[in-house]
């Protein structure tokens, strides 16, 4: 993944709204995620969120972030983003996201289908419409 991909990943866990139910990480916890993420702190970044991750099973934004992490240090990241998208259904870049894990995994069906996902919640999602032309190439289903 390159540097803008990073950049673009790290601001796009900033801005999620903080839930209120037992289940979802602090602001504290989530600050401390985006920061070691925006340092490039990606193995600190996927202890900190494996371990979050049995206090906080069920928070989309922390499956988010480990997701990111194992990505960015080019590491399988479906399961952590799979989770994700089950617990964050109406994010369109989780599914992205996603598309691009499974992608990487050589399962360009698959991620064709997240990125269809992902632009069936934001038609104008132009890195989704990208990844989904990357994805329909390697299923040589370019018209």
């Amino acid at each position: 993944m390159n540097s803008n991909g990073k950049k673009a990943m790290a601001a796009r866990l900033a801005p999620l709204p903080l839930k209120k139910h037992a289940t979802e990480l602090s602001q504290i916890d989530r600050t401390r995620l985006v920061m070691l993420y925006e340092s490039g702190k990606y193995q600190e970044l996927e202890n900190q969120a494996t371990m979050l991750a049995g206090r906080h099973p069920e928070s989309g934004f922390l499956w988010k972030a480990l997701g990111f992490a194992l990505l960015a240090q080019n590491k399988d990241a479906v399961s952590a983003l799979k989770k994700a998208t089950s617990l964050m259904p109406a994010d369109p870049q989780t599914h992205n996201d996603l598309g691009v894990a499974l992608l990487d995994s050589r399962r360009p069906d698959a991620a064709k289908k997240s990125f269809l996902d992902a632009l069936a919640l934001n038609p104008n999602y132009a890195e989704a419409h990208n990844n989904l032309g990357n994805a329909l190439l390697v299923l040589n289903q370019l018209a």
